[in-house]
């Protein structure tokens, strides 16, 4: 009595934590747009509580990314051509000039110590990593000089390109994650892209713009209004008075000067300062920087400054960034430093502040703004600009999540209308019905009052098996739509094995109790063998497969558990409960 009064509990607490995991997901599917609009807290609550659609039947977004591999070696030897210096001189070696040109460091050494420190100046090199085995190149104009020629290592850059490709597979994960895309598939296929599907997303334009985004925030010094005068002065020289149309120069004495283009015009300035002729003209260590649109007294601006060419410090310790609001009440970022880099931000600061220079802040080649420091700032600071509440939002992602190693390209996108997944949906529950029915009605007539237990117990694990996708916030797709499928006809497999043993037993001259209990014991290791073969294959679908095989691995696996414990247990508990206990029992079956 025990055994069945706590069998009983347990099928009982089994069907109510399924109606309770079940509830969201069959309210939210019940509700209307007017009724989300008008009670948004409720509809968010039961949308992240219910069972998520794949892309395949929600919609979406279907991104393929590809790491920028020559922006990447530029970095890379940038970042190389930064250390030259130091390195060299560990060695006690003097640099006479260092530069990047095209995928090769070139180093300008004195002639004597190529000749006499050839070994030393080898090992510089190999220190420096990602360069291969150095040439020595003699420049007939240069007696005094030698050119050291370093090229990007091939197969050390493709290492590279495969390591930077999964870094940026995390970061870009970390953003979607903080941008509430429900259950996206992010994943690396081969060395060098990136898969993206952000099933319900509406916005493709914002999507692309928070995954693309590099988010390199630099600090730099900014070098005085006279100087960068004088610089696009020389530079219009160059264009035979075309730069001077179409950018504003307003002098505001002692020096100061307000150097603008119109937003129009900002593509034709950048094009002017990006050439070699333009470089030329610019101060040693410095560069032109184009910053982000602003209003000012009503009129669309886009500033132009000169900074030094070295950054004075990066974002690398950022540890925090978040909305707030500038002085205007307008949206903004903040963040915060961890204790390197607020040690570093202090000590900058500390210097500019001794004439009241600017600091720019600079995130992906624009410059976000250039602030006058008039104090020592510990550790923290502020991004403002012409931002809306969701650009705010999406750089404070960025931010938090990391620089992207390297820009990356969107190679394909393809955005899939609701409509498929709609019709997909429609089939594939026309699909599952029709099977159900077919099941139910073959069940009946072939088992009858046993082919009824068994559909009893059929309708329960289709309950559960959405149930635990409820529970786990699991994503149904297409394929997992098949699975389900699939697991209907397996569930009453095992029902099968068990009344066919029950139908020999009874042959054999059993009475019922007998024919029931050696049907469910002997059929036993025949059902948990099978499903456990088929569990191990489901298993390996779902470890190496892509997101549709892994939906239908995860309601497969699910389906075959559950019917496990509805085929065996739940239907075993009605044999005994409501066949067995009679006082003349019969197997109608």
């Amino acid at each position: 009595m025990k055994s069945f009064n706590f069998r009983f509990v347990v099928i009982l607490a089994v069907i109510a934590a399924t109606a309770y995991y079940l509830y969201p997901t069959v309210m939210w599917a019940r509700m209307t747009p007017e009724e989300v609009a008008l009670n948004p807290q409720d509809a968010e609550k039961y949308r992240t509580k219910s069972i998520n659609l794949g892309l395949d039947l929600q919609g979406g977004i279907h991104m393929v990314l590809g790491i920028q591999t020559e922006k990447l070696k530029q970095n890379i030897l940038l970042n190389l051509n930064n250390h030259v210096t130091e390195v060299f001189k560990e060695k006690g070696l003097a640099v006479i000039d260092h530069r990047v040109v095209g995928d090769a460091l070139e180093i300008e050494v004195n002639t004597s110590a190529a000749a006499e420190r050839r070994a030393d100046i080898e090992e510089s090199v190999q220190r420096l990593d990602f360069l291969a085995a150095p040439s020595f190149v003699n420049d007939p104009a240069k007696t005094d000089r030698v050119v050291v020629r370093a090229a990007m290592d091939r197969e050390r850059f493709e290492r590279e390109v495969r390591e930077a490709t999964s870094r940026a597979l995390d970061i870009i994960r970390n953003r979607i994650d903080a941008f509430g895309v429900a259950e996206p598939s992010i994943q690396q296929v081969g060395d060098r892209k990136i898969v993206v599907e952000l099933p319900g997303a509406a916005d493709p334009t914002r999507a692309r713009a928070l995954i693309g985004r590099t988010a390199q925030l630099q600090f730099h010094r900014v070098k005085q209004d006279a100087e960068l005068d004088a610089a696009l002065t020389a530079i219009d020289q160059t264009t035979g008075g075309e730069l001077a149309k179409i950018y504003m120069r307003e002098d505001l004495g002692e020096g100061r000067f307000d150097i603008y283009c119109k937003p129009e015009q900002r593509d034709q300035v950048a094009a002017i300062i990006a050439t070699p002729e333009a470089e030329a003209k610019f101060p040693a260590g410095t560069k032109v920087f184009l910053g982000a649109e602003n209003n000012r007294q009503g009129q669309r601006i886009i500033p132009i400054y000169l900074l030094e060419a070295n950054n004075a410090l990066t974002g690398k310790d950022l540890v925090a960034a978040r909305i707030s609001q500038d002085d205007r009440g307008r949206p903004a970022v903040s963040f915060e430093f961890g204790r390197e880099g607020a040690e570093q931000f202090a000590e900058l600061t500390a210097e500019l502040m001794q004439g009241q220079k600017r600091l720019a802040i600079v995130l992906d080649q624009v410059v976000q703004s250039a602030p006058q420091v008039n104090s020592m700032i510990r550790g923290s600071g502020q991004i403002t600009g012409s931002f809306t509440f969701d650009e705010a939002r999406d750089l404070a992602v960025v931010l938090r999540s990391g620089a992207l190693p390297a820009p990356v390209e969107v190679l394909e996108q393809r955005n899939i209308g609701p409509s498929l997944g709609r019709d997909s949906i429609e089939k594939g529950a026309t699909a599952a019905l029709l099977g159900f029915v077919v099941v139910i009605a073959l069940m009946i007539v072939w088992y009858k009052g046993g082919g009824m237990i068994a559909n009893f117990c059929l309708i329960l694990n289709i309950f559960i098996t959405l149930a635990c996708m409820a529970a786990i916030h699991g994503t149904l797709t297409l394929p997992g739509i098949a699975g389900l499928v699939l697991t209907m006809g397996m569930a009453v497999d095992a029902n099968i094995l068990i009344y066919e043993r029950i139908r020999e037993e009874v042959a054999a001259g059993r009475g019922a109790f007998s024919a029931v209990n050696a049907g469910y014991d002997k059929a036993f290791t025949t059902i948990f063998d099978s499903n456990l073969t088929t569990l191990i294959t489901a298993a390996a679908l779902y470890q190496y497969g892509t997101g549709p095989i892994r939906g239908f691995a995860v309601t497969l696996s699910i389906g075959i558990i559950g019917s496990m414990f509805t085929a065996i247990y739940v239907s075993r508990f009605i044999y005994d409960k409501f066949v067995l206990s009679a006082r003349n029992p019969r197997l109608s079956i």
